[in-house]
């Protein structure tokens, strides 16, 4: 999840005049007065909300997150509360460039795992199967990219909350959330010098979903980064690509010609959100092209959720329900109908009372 970068798009407008105009009338034509034209067209519309300016602190602040103005290394703890309070540690690098390298120390079945991550890329190395997860996706730090612009649009809002000190550095605090006030909230400990994001809190609906902070930073050479420490070597791995670019399309019409069977679509999404991306997974035996399926990306700026739906061959029972989503961020029922069932694979951090109503509106 290209997670998924989004383009900005000028629009312009004006007429242009070329050659010259005779000031000497034509025979039979009077000559009349000059009148100028009004320097205002149209009116300016009386009820217009005038919205006050962003801080450009806080603009700055944010760009700054995405490509930080020097480079970094340390550790970092992970918090994962969905998993009873899971918790990881990893060693960490950064550049001026945007670019992030996590090698996990603990726990045991994580260790020697790496993850890379860019503007434009995902790579997950895990050790345990020498394989290497690739997707050219839209990731995290596309989303935090376009903060800035979401800001200017008024699609959400940012407040400072305050300062603190993380390892050893200071930060500002800064609450990020949906202006419709559902869905996910971020809040970023940035370091005030360097643009660096020192500590990061993920809550939804129903709480905190997941806490990361540096527990220890070196700045500039100190922190021993060069292009090296972001391409690793993994002798003889197994590469498994996650999204081909080449499967990735704009909407479901576009992607009609390809689509191994006719995708369900929810009824309704939270406010805010809309479908970039869909993707395509050819099935592996040309003589069950059905068996493909087919990956539906949605997005509201800063928070992502996406849809998993395959061909199910044998109806579902009778009784069957859609689940109680609860505070997971996976899982997974039946859809459709006699002839079309569908397994559907939800993932994503909506809070429980909208993933519910996404789950219900699928049919």
């Amino acid at each position: 999840m290209k997670t998924f970068s989004i383009p900005t798009i000028l629009l312009t407008g004006g007429l242009l005049f070329t050659g010259s105009l005779s000031s000497t009338p034509a025979e039979g034509q009077r000559n009349f007065p000059r009148v100028r034209s009004p320097r205002r067209i149209m009116q300016r519309p009386q009820n217009r909300v005038k919205l006050s300016p962003v801080d450009p602190a806080i603009l700055l602040l944010l760009r700054r997150m995405v490509r930080p103005t020097v480079d970094f290394s340390g550790e970092q703890i992970t918090e994962v509360t969905e998993s009873n309070g899971r918790q990881s540690r990893q060693k960490i690098w950064g550049d001026t460039k945007g670019r992030l390298r996590r090698d996990f120390l603990t726990p045991s079945d994580l260790s020697g795992d790496t993850m890379l991550t860019a503007s434009d890329q995902y790579r997950y190395f895990h050790r345990k199967t020498n394989t290497l997860d690739v997707a050219l996706w839209p990731s995290q730090n596309d989303s935090e990219k376009m903060l800035p612009d979401l800001v200017r649009q008024r699609r959400v809002s940012v407040i400072r909350v305050g300062q603190e000190v993380i390892a050893g550095r200071n930060a500002d605090i800064l609450a990020v959330s949906m202006d419709n006030g559902g869905g996910r909230q971020i809040k970023f400990w940035i370091d005030s010098e360097t643009g660096i994001r020192l500590k990061q809190e993920i809550s939804n609906g129903g709480g905190l979903v997941s806490r990361s902070y540096l527990t220890t930073v070196s700045l500039g050479s100190a922190a021993g980064v060069d292009n090296k420490t972001f391409e690793p070597n993994f002798p003889n791995v197994k590469i498994n690509s996650l999204f081909p670019v080449v499967s990735r399309y704009n909407s479901v019409e576009e992607a009609r010609s390809v689509l191994p069977f006719a995708p369900l679509l929810p009824a309704s999404v939270p406010a805010g959100f809309s479908l970039t991306g869909v993707w395509v997974f050819p099935s592996k035996n040309v003589k069950t092209p059905e068996a493909g399926s087919v990956l539906l990306r949605y997005s509201s700026g800063i928070e992502t959720f996406s849809l998993f739906e395959r061909l199910k061959r044998n109806a579902p029972p009778a009784n069957a329900k859609p689940p109680k989503a609860g505070k997971r961020s996976i899982f997974r029922w039946v859809a459709g109908e006699p002839g079309h069932f569908l397994e559907m694979t939800y993932v994503g951090h909506l809070s429980p009372a909208q993933a519910q109503s996404l789950i219900e509106s699928v049919k």
